[in-house]
């Protein structure tokens, strides 16, 4: 069955209204994970949040610009662009779940599938939040060099630092049980020999199989509930993965003791 769109409509901005469109009805849940979606962009921001905050995240932006950390709210900012260029942002909820922990962990997924695309992206200037390159600093670099040697030196230099970086990276980017359960079940797809230079590949793996617990626990049981899951990781982007891969992650889950074995 269809359901209808909802649209709800937010106190007055400016002499305009906010509105926004549901994709369905919000399930009777106290937590939710959304999307806030540019329709020029796609999606810009993951959050999570009661029913409450649905009807407030997008409004709160026209407030957000005379509070304290207005230079910080990077996803008011962007709404209040969209705005000024005659936009609306649209939010599209895509898991709703009884545990505040099940929605962290899938939103906490989806953060990382959507990447350094997301205003909230927990990148580098989530470290270092009162940051952000200027002009200046750029100039106060060139400066510095004296001839084109200075600056291929100095690019050879950042080259090693790099590499040694990336060396790094193989130990913050640890395998854990779910991250070598998910290499086992998807090595048959082909995926695992494609990626395995994909940065935190192993994160990945771990987010992605917490994501599927989260998913499998949560979604109604039945002979469908494969189906069911791979359509709910289609529409989140994630269009490789098969329905043969789908019930192999669910069978090493279940041998692990992850999910619960089916009744018969």
């Amino acid at each position: 069955m269809v359901l209808p769109r909802r649209r709800w409509h937010c106190p007055e901005r400016d002499d305009r209204k906010v509105s926004f469109v549901m994709h369905s009805i919000v399930p009777e849940s106290d937590h939710h994970v959304y999307l806030l979606i540019d329709p020029e962009y796609g999606v810009f921001y993951v959050g999570s949040g009661n029913t409450t905050r649905l009807r407030t995240t997008i409004a709160e932006a026209k407030y957000a610009r005379s509070s304290s950390n207005a230079g910080r709210n990077k996803k008011a900012q962007w709404i209040r662009e969209m705005w000024s260029q005659g936009r609306e942002p649209e939010l599209k909820v895509v898991f709703s779940g009884g545990s505040r922990d099940e929605v962290r962990q899938y939103e906490s997924f989806l953060i990382r599938k959507y990447g350094v695309r997301l205003v909230n992206h927990q990148g580098i200037q989530s470290k270092y939040p009162g940051y952000e390159p200027k002009w200046e600093d750029e100039q106060e670099l060139l400066d510095a060099f004296h001839s084109e040697g200075d600056l291929e030196r100095a690019i050879q230099s950042t080259k090693e630092v790099v590499a040694m970086l990336e060396n790094l990276r193989g130990k913050l980017d640890a395998s854990t049980k779910l991250s070598e359960l998910m290499r086992g079940a998807l090595g048959a797809s082909g995926w695992i020999e494609k990626n395995l230079d994909r940065p935190y590949l192993n994160g990945f793996l771990d987010d992605m199989a917490r994501g599927f617990i989260v998913l499998a626990s949560a979604l109604p049981q039945s002979n469908r509930l494969p189906e069911d899951i791979l359509a709910r990781f289609h529409a989140d982007g994630i269009k490789w993965l098969r329905l043969e891969d789908i019930l192999m992650i669910m069978i090493r889950l279940t041998r692990a003791g992850y999910l619960e074995r089916k009744k018969s």
